[in-house]
């Protein structure tokens, strides 16, 4: 089983990735369930290594998180047998995608779960021939892409800092611990979309197909999520540089002078002087404090019209670790 995993923020186009290369006839592409993320704090919880039942435990929480509406794995795990080699939570992500990929005929998986990039070292510990792709964006057009849907950060600069904090690591990966990762730049990709992809397959090893050029009109995944409109969607040339439109001239130049390093190892260019500071700094925190109240109140809109199965999904993972909290407060 091939494992194949995103590195890259959210609002890069990893919706767009994972739709063109679950397209083709050898990946298994399911949306993002994040488990990593999910089981982090409570995997010790489970104590995998007390026994067998234990992880059959874990098995059953893993299945019943993939397979919630958000999700829709619609998957059973052929417990219990292979359940015996499992033993790092890296171990339960690659059986739990390998299920996925084998119920529907296929010999690789892809996944775009959040921080791949915290549990890069981990996964290739693991599975040693796991492939990583590094799909980035401007990080001007990512945080406008934020602030037209501020679902979980609601400022420029609260984007920015975590834009700037997931590349550095990304880049670390490559150049520090020199992990083997093909770079892909996201406005290459819309804009030639059967050029990038073919080469992305070709660094896949896997055979080059034309589905893998476009969106599929069909994909009912458009309909989970406000942020997924467009997967169904024709691939958009020239969808960048377009930030001018929500972000201020002052907002533009913190991003470049917060970025101005990384801006151009990844290869594009600033508009501006880059000398941005601070100013007061009680002035800076009262303007940010304002603008994420204002748009938290937009955000509680959206969420209560367009979100509801998100919010859900959310409520699902709170209460699916609730037993163990139970114990902590009975000790």
């Amino acid at each position: 089983m091939q494992s194949i995993f995103l590195l890259g923020s959210e609002r890069s186009g990893s919706n767009l990735i994972r739709t063109l290369l679950g397209n083709h006839t050898q990946i298994a592409a399911p949306i993002a369930p994040h488990l990593c993320l999910s089981f982090q704090r409570n995997f010790k919880n489970y104590k995998t290594n007390e026994g067998l039942k234990n992880k059959i435990e874990l098995l059953k929480d893993i299945q019943q998180l993939v397979n919630i509406p958000f999700h829709d794995w619609d998957i059973e795990f052929s417990m219990p047998d292979d359940t015996r080699r499992l033993e790092s939570f890296i171990d339960f992500i690659h059986y739990a995608y390998s299920e996925y990929a084998l119920k529907h005929g296929k010999s690789a998986y892809f996944s775009k779960d959040n921080n791949n990039h915290d549990f890069a070292l981990g996964i290739l510990k693991d599975i040693p021939n796991a492939k990583f792709i590094y799909l980035y964006r401007d990080p001007r057009d990512q945080v406008a892409s934020w602030m037209r849907t501020p679902i979980h950060i609601h400022t420029p600069y609260a984007a920015i800092r975590k834009w700037k904090e997931e590349q550095t690591k990304i880049l670390e990966l490559k150049e520090f611990y020199k992990v083997n990762m093909y770079f892909l730049k996201y406005e290459n990709l819309v804009d030639n979309p059967e050029k990038e992809m073919s080469k992305l397959l070709n660094y896949l090893e896997l055979p080059i197909e034309s589905a893998c050029f476009s969106t599929n009109p069909n994909n009912k995944e458009a309909e989970k999520h406000p942020l997924w409109q467009n997967i169904n969607k024709p691939v958009k040339k020239k969808n960048y540089g377009k930030y001018m439109d929500v972000l201020s001239g002052e907002d533009v130049e913190m991003i470049e002078t917060l970025t101005k390093n990384i801006l151009k190892e990844l290869g594009y260019e600033s508009t501006s002087k880059m000398n941005w500071d601070y100013g007061n700094r009680f002035l800076f925190r009262f303007k940010e404090y304002y603008r994420r109240e204002k748009s938290q109140r937009f955000n509680k809109v959206l969420k209560e019209k367009k979100m509801q199965i998100h919010v859900e999904k959310k409520e699902f993972v709170r209460n699916l670790f609730m037993k163990f909290k139970k114990v902590d407060d009975a000790r």
